[in-house]
């Protein structure tokens, strides 16, 4: 297992306005070479639900 965290990615606001990597803090999370989504749903590919939004991160 892998969990990477950021901040906001200002690159990811200015092209997907909404999405959780451009709104703040999010964690991903990747077993094997599957990344695990807010849905509980493991996906192949980063999307935005396998960007999960942080709650205080950074702070």
């Amino acid at each position: 297992m892998e969990v990477k965290w950021h901040s906001a990615d200002l690159n990811a606001a200015t092209k997907f306005s909404g999405s959780n990597s451009g709104n703040g803090w999010t964690a991903q999370i990747k077993v094997g070479n599957k990344l695990l989504g807010l849905d509980g749903a493991f996906y192949r590919k980063p999307n935005n639900l396998t960007h999960i939004p942080l709650i205080g991160g950074g702070n």
